[in-house]
């Protein structure tokens, strides 16, 4: 698994939001086509903007997986203030942790942090506090 970033709310500006895979990639240059909100939108395919993510996050019972489209702008200008800790899901081997270790240190040596910043954690969602610092 790849290393994920836990972000500043106020760095970035959320698009969108997909309940499931919103084959964003697919959509060159328009990830938020047709928003949930819109007359007439089909739903097992729309986005919802991030004034209705709470239905959107309502619509996403049973999946693994969801969407964020943010805009990159918010994300470059704000950097590197934008990621506020770097974690790593627990698997069977130790990989995704190295990775996120490594990551976690490119990190915070390209602009000059401290792991007080930028922390680095451990996240698993069987836990009551899903969040731990590894």
């Amino acid at each position: 698994a790849v290393p994920r970033a836990v972000l500043r709310p106020e760095a970035v500006r959320p698009m969108c939001f997909y309940p499931g895979d919103g084959y964003t990639m697919s959509k060159a240059g328009r990830p938020c086509p047709e928003l949930c909100s819109s007359p007439g939108a089909r739903m097992w395919r729309c986005a919802w903007p991030p004034a209705q993510m709470s239905r959107g996050m309502e619509m996403q019972k049973g999946e693994d997986h969801n969407e964020m489209v943010l805009d990159a702008e918010s994300w470059v200008r704000n950097l590197p203030r934008t990621v506020e800790a770097i974690f790593a899901i627990p698997t069977h081997n130790s990989k995704s942790t190295e990775e996120a270790r490594q990551v976690h240190s490119n990190y915070l040596k390209e602009h000059g942090l401290t792991v007080a910043d930028v922390p680095l954690l451990l996240y698993d969602k069987t836990k009551s506090v899903p969040f731990s610092v590894l």
